[in-house]
């Protein structure tokens, strides 16, 4: 068996490892631990992994082969093409989806929904996207965790520090702001992540410049939030 060095790059797995240590598995564990207990031991939820790191490997092995092929595909006429952030963040949100990290029967599932509520006079989109849409809200908040560290980034390039009113002003927030929500529809993110679970059980092909771009729009929204409190500053 070849060891994970001799499959990845030095700088590739430097560069993964940081994604998994400060946005991956933190999203993973935060999403396991606000499953609802009793939806947890009727479904028999857990991981869906014995061994953290061989789930590892699979995800950064699927990451890698995506952004190859992403590489190829979009950016034939470069000698070296480099994929901006928001690309990497869709192609890490179709990598969590190909290798879901939380496990449940889904029987048991649909029969804890049955019983639990009356679907059709009451609204549980949070409750559903907390628990039988787990995955797909990990992989939803995995690629806008790596939209946050993009805007970090960009900042700390144009020579801010943590002092600095653009670093205060995103770390303030915890991250990502999402677009204020509506009265008459579902949150920006709740809609983003029933677009990804159904477009998964459709089996549909995952659109990844679509979602770059999302994620791109994202990054705007954020950024304009910023010059709307701070008018006098550069971006």
């Amino acid at each position: 068996m070849r060891s994970v060095s001799s499959i990845f790059s030095e700088q590739f797995l430097e560069s993964f490892d940081y994604f998994w240590k400060v946005i991956i598995y933190p999203i993973i564990t935060a999403a396991h631990d606000e499953i609802d207990q009793e939806f947890k031991n009727a479904c028999d939820l857990d991981f869906a992994f014995s061994d953290i790191q061989k789930y590892k490997e699979k995800l950064m092995a699927f990451y890698l082969e995506k952004r190859r092929w992403l590489k190829k595909v979009y950016l034939p006429h470069k000698s070296d093409p480099i994929l901006d952030i928001h690309k990497l963040g869709a192609i890490l949100c179709r990598s969590i989806l190909a290798h879901k990290p939380i496990y449940f029967d889904f029987q048991e599932a649909e029969q804890f929904v049955i019983q639990k509520f009356d679907t059709d006079k009451e609204d549980h989109i949070e409750w559903f996207v907390n628990n039988i849409y787990v995955n797909y809200k990990i992989a939803f908040y995995v690629s806008c965790g790596l939209v946050y560290l993009g805007l970090l980034y960009n900042f700390s390039e144009k020579g801010a520090s943590p002092n600095d009113k653009a670093m205060k002003f995103f770390i303030r927030h915890k991250g990502i702001m999402y677009y204020e929500k509506s009265s008459s529809h579902d949150s920006y993110e709740n809609s983003c992540i029933l677009a990804l679970q159904k477009n998964d059980e459709l089996k549909r092909d995952f659109d990844y410049l679509a979602y770059a771009i999302n994620l791109f729009q994202l990054e705007a929204y954020n950024v304009a939030m910023y010059f709307k409190t701070n008018p006098q500053n550069e971006y």
